[in-house]
């Protein structure tokens, strides 16, 4: 019943949203709405000061410091995607909540929230906020606007790391000394947790079933029926060797399809919405 009521349910729901997206607006107002989800979600962290134990950022009976950085990572670059094809008080609006949201992720102290956060960054920076779809652009003008677009970066990155907590920036240190953390070094960490999902999935090539990783790992010799803190482990550990093929296929066929209409010039606010997605 769980999973019927669960994680069915949400693809049942996703493959009719699919199913009734016939147009290029229809998905428009999807990425839009998405962002707008994004800001809520961020203004009521800091609205409601919802801070943990620990002293990060999170929202109570709904998202955990990482699970909350990892959405406001997804939905940041849609966000920018509709500051681009805006002005005045609308494009002020979207900088205002891509700011909201880039501190909440900070203040949640997600040290892969942050990791995450920097690589969506440097791949925004290099290859440009919209996707190039002609290939007129001078060279040298393509290379001007890559080195403007990376000193703001870094501009603002350095803001950013200036203005953050004590704690936040002593626990973003350990970064620089990940070979000594928990996660490495204990039994609870997340090495041993992504070990356990490697042997699952040696054990059953078929996979464990949907939803059913902390059930599996808690089965084995010394688990603590935990969340796999890997999507790509989790995946392949659920689905088997097969499904974790099919996920990644289907990537890589959304990637080209994306990157051959992005070429062709096709609906550029679309392709770049998917772009960004």
């Amino acid at each position: 019943l769980a999973f019927v009521v669960g994680p069915l349910f949400a693809v049942m729901g996703i493959s009719w949203l699919i199913y009734v997206t016939g147009t290029s607006q229809s998905i428009k107002k999807y990425c839009t709405a998405l962002g707008l989800c994004g800001v809520l979600l961020s203004l009521t962290v800091i609205v409601t000061g919802f801070i943990g134990a620990e002293g990060r950022a999170q929202l109570n009976n709904g998202y955990e410091p990482n699970d909350l950085s990892f959405v406001l990572v997804g939905v940041i670059p849609l966000m920018l995607s509709r500051l681009i094809r805006r002005g005045g008080i609308v494009r002020l609006f979207w900088i205002g909540a891509i700011a909201t949201s880039v501190w909440v992720i900070v203040l949640t102290e997600s040290r892969g929230g942050i990791v995450a956060l920097s690589f969506v960054s440097i791949y925004l920076a290099w290859k440009g906020i919209t996707p190039r779809t002609s290939r007129s652009v001078p060279s040298r003008k393509r290379a001007s606007s890559r080195a403007l677009r990376l000193v703001v970066l870094v501009a603002v990155s350095s803001v950013v790391i200036a203005c953050l907590p004590s704690g936040a920036r002593s626990r973003l240190g350990t970064l620089m000394t990940i070979s000594s953390d928990y996660n490495v070094t204990e039994h609870e960490g997340r090495i041993d947790i992504w070990r356990t999902a490697l042997i699952l999935s040696a054990k059953r090539p078929w996979g464990v079933g949907v939803d059913a990783f902390e059930a599996a790992e808690g089965s084995v010799p010394g688990g603590r029926y935990r969340a796999a803190h890997n999507m790509y482990l989790q995946i392949l550990s659920e689905l088997g060797l097969v499904g974790a093929a099919l996920y990644f296929r289907n990537w890589w066929l959304t990637w080209r399809a994306v990157s051959a209409a992005s070429a062709d010039g096709i609906d550029g606010d679309l392709i770049t919405d998917l772009h960004m997605i």
